[in-house]
């Protein structure tokens, strides 16, 4: 393991854009550090294997704190200028991290564009917004129950109702042509 973080460490150090790392490899990591601490116990701590293995530790803390603050770095680059991630450069844990820095970049571009419009924006619910990741939808037809991605049962809905629904299910209802995007706070002035 310790190859493979080191490994990951010098590409991230070395070329600009986001590596690829397999999806579990932090969780590996944390049992990789996990272990080798729990060996370390184990030894008298004047051992020349102790002395190596707590090197070992040090040195692999200091590469994986850096590798996740060299990926963080570049996953809000990446959101900050609307730049799409491959999905096999991000482990699970990027991709709830990336997802949510696209959020708080859309969140600051909209904040950015109704300021110098002259419009108000309340950053208070567009941050309340992503954090439960609902949208506003507005029904352009019937439409029955649907069970969100949240597990709670949304509708029935008629044409022209208005409802807040968990993001995946509301991306799918605008595909399907059944509901548009409302986008709460733009467009009218003060």
């Amino acid at each position: 393991m310790y190859d493979e973080l080191y490994g990951a460490w010098k590409r991230e150090k070395l070329l600009p854009e986001l590596q690829p790392l397999h999806e579990d490899f932090y969780s590996r990591v944390s049992g990789y550090i996990k272990k080798l601490k729990e060996s370390q116990r184990m030894i008298d701590n004047k051992t020349l294997k102790a002395r190596l293995l707590r090197d070992e530790i040090e040195n692999a803390k200091k590469f994986v704190s850096e590798l996740l603050d060299l990926r963080f770095k570049k996953m809000i680059a990446a959101a900050e200028q609307d730049i799409q991630i491959p999905a096999n450069c991000l482990t699970k844990e990027d991709k709830i991290i990336y997802s949510s820095a696209v959020d708080v970049a859309e969140i600051f571009d909209k904040m950015k564009m109704n300021i110098t419009e002259g419009r108000s924006f309340d950053v208070t619910v567009r941050i309340e917004q992503a954090k439960t990741r609902t949208m506003l939808l507005r029904f352009t037809q019937e439409m029955p129950a649907v069970i969100g991605t949240d597990m709670k049962t949304y509708g029935p809905f008629k044409a022209e109702d208005v409802a807040a629904l968990p993001v995946e299910n509301a991306e799918a209802l605008i595909r399907q042509g059944v509901a548009v995007r409302i986008d709460v706070g733009e467009g009218r002035s003060s």
